[in-house]
């Protein structure tokens, strides 16, 4: 193990090949190379590899092994080196680049009481250098950390979301009515701030399981063939999650900002309009509220 990591501390495209090949086993690492008899402290490319492996131990979501690490420092307080400094100068960095607010741990990795370990030096940097960054079940700014902590979990679930829309609409709907929502000539009218969209869930869902027949109305602008297409095709064979993800997207893209559509939803349309075989024209689907 010192080995490899003396090996890869050599070149910095040898130390990412090694970081990368050990995505999610770094802390495994650390302490294979901290039992190591034969890994010098002071070479400089083996302090960077420490910097990458305590950066990507920091980085992995559950903080699991970042409670870990930091708990190892606690221990080595009394007897600290410089490849522990190397690691801590590591968690710093990423925590000054990267945090958005503490990182939350199962426990406190700190003694409850002084009394329990000696609050040397060294523990006293680590216990400096590292409190603003994290939290714990009885730390004092614990509930704020994880009413935080839950936000953004939301907001990357939101933008997550909002991707695999976007991707359900370009793959089934943007070859007729643009990425944009601007519509095609020759193809279809637009999606941005057409009533169609923005109105009535349950007929913009009958809409995208039966299609529709033109001419029709858009944004006060009639649509017919040959300036677009004389039938949007019907989309029933689209599974009831897909096509609530495309109509979700289509409703909350470019500045809309109405209600999302369920599976459920159009589950319930489907059922209650399965006997449709062709599609609606404008006079049927103004009369659906």
């Amino acid at each position: 193990m010192a080995e490899l990591a003396l090996e890869a501390s050599k070149h910095w495209l040898l130390r990412e090949a090694l970081i990368s090949g050990l995505e999610g086993s770094e802390w495994g690492f650390i302490t294979q190379l901290n039992e190591s008899k034969e890994l010098p402290n002071s070479l400089k490319g083996l302090q960077h590899l420490l910097h990458s492996l305590a950066e990507a131990t920091a980085s992995q979501s559950d903080g699991v092994d970042l409670g870990h690490l930091i708990k190892y420092f606690v221990d080595r307080s009394t007897s600290w080196n410089d490849a522990d400094a190397a690691l801590l100068a590591g968690l710093d960095r990423y925590f000054h680049a990267h945090s958005r607010g503490p990182r939350l741990l199962t426990q406190s990795p700190f003694p409850n009481n002084k009394a329990d370990l000696p609050w040397n030096p060294a523990l006293q940097s680590i216990h400096h250098r590292l409190s603003p960054w994290i939290s714990w079940p009885g730390h004092a700014n614990y509930a704020t950390a994880l009413e935080k902590a839950a936000r953004t979990r939301n907001k990357l679930m939101e933008d997550a979301s909002i991707a695999s829309h976007a991707e359900a609409y370009q793959m089934v709907c943007a070859g007729c009515h643009g990425f944009p929502g601007e519509g095609l000539k020759n193809q279809a009218p637009p999606l941005h701030k057409a009533d169609w969209v923005l109105d009535s869930k349950d007929r913009l869902i009958q809409i995208a399981l039966h299609g529709a027949h033109s001419p029709i109305y858009v944004g006060g602008q009639l649509y017919q063939s040959p300036d677009i297409l004389s039938e949007m095709p019907p989309l029933s064979v689209l599974e009831n999650e897909l096509l609530a993800s495309i109509l979700t997207y289509i409703r909350q893209a470019w500045g809309h900002a109405f209600d999302p559509i369920d599976s459920n939803e159009v589950a319930r349309v489907r059922a209650a309009t399965a006997g449709r075989q062709t599609p609606w024209t404008e006079k049927e689907l103004l009369s659906i509220p």
